[in-house]
């Protein structure tokens, strides 16, 4: 049996959102981390 020709376009398309969802999130915990400096001081 043959791999259906989609299998790796839902890869690419997958890794492309977590691409695009990363730094979102990093700049969150970035804006956290440095309020957590902030009040620490």
């Amino acid at each position: 049996m043959k791999d259906p020709p989609f299998s790796r376009i839902d890869m690419v398309s997958c890794r492309k959102l977590l691409i695009y969802l990363q730094p979102p999130i990093c700049s969150i915990r970035q804006s956290k981390s440095e309020r957590f400096r902030s009040s620490d001081h």
